[in-house]
């Protein structure tokens, strides 16, 4: 989360500016100083990153609000950097302790409700998508048992279909094959018949 990077890098900030109060000699000094501006260039781009993604109205507002918080710190935190290159121990300890704590303070309360308007903004959006989510599997269920209704009544008008005229020239050559069985069956019968007894022979002469 891009609050949370500022949040930490701000709060290194303030450690490191309290290290280089509690240094001891050149080296250690030299090496708070280094730190400190090595989180300063981090925190840089890092709320670069967090700009693009305010959304106009109340986060525009709350994240407008803690960096000028941030930037007033930053301000105190400078002059107390200042303090202890020039060897004024005392005084930059009491800023860094007294004004400076409370403007860091006043910081993390307005980055803390930045924090928080973003929670509340991803956990809505949560509850949304996963309404959309159980609506759109609502609407894919009855779609998918739609097309299955229509593809049965579909399959059996095709089934229906092909099995009619099936049927219909099943019977057909049913009644084809009984019908030229029984023209077979009389022209065979009429054969026999004429066979057996054959026809009387009408005689020519004529009596005299």
């Amino acid at each position: 989360m891009t609050l949370g990077r500022v949040a930490q890098l701000t709060e290194r900030a303030r450690a490191n500016l309290g290290t280089l109060l509690l240094a001891r000699d050149d080296r250690g000094r030299a090496e708070a100083e280094a730190a400190l501006d090595k989180t300063d260039q981090e925190l840089k781009p890092a709320r670069a990153a967090y700009e693009t993604t305010i959304t106009p109205g109340e986060e525009h507002q709350l994240a407008a609000a803690f960096s000028q918080a941030w930037d007033a710190y930053g301000a105190i935190g400078t002059t107390v950097r200042d303090l202890r290159h020039k060897g004024d121990q005392a005084d930059a300890t009491t800023l860094f302790t007294g004004t400076a704590h409370e403007r860091m303070n006043g910081f993390r309360t307005a980055l803390q409700a930045d924090i928080d308007f973003n929670g509340h903004t991803v956990k809505a959006t949560g509850a949304i998508g996963e309404a959309v989510y159980d609506s759109s599997r609502g609407w894919i269920a009855g779609a998918l048992t739609l097309a299955t209704l229509i593809a049965a009544v579909a399959g059996l008008g095709i089934i229906r279909g092909v099995a009619r005229p099936i049927t219909a020239t099943t019977g057909a050559m049913r009644r084809l094959a009984e019908h030229d069985m029984t023209q077979r069956s009389s022209a065979s019968a009429a054969r026999m018949t004429s066979a057996r007894w054959p026809a009387p022979c009408r005689s020519s002469r004529t009596t005299s």
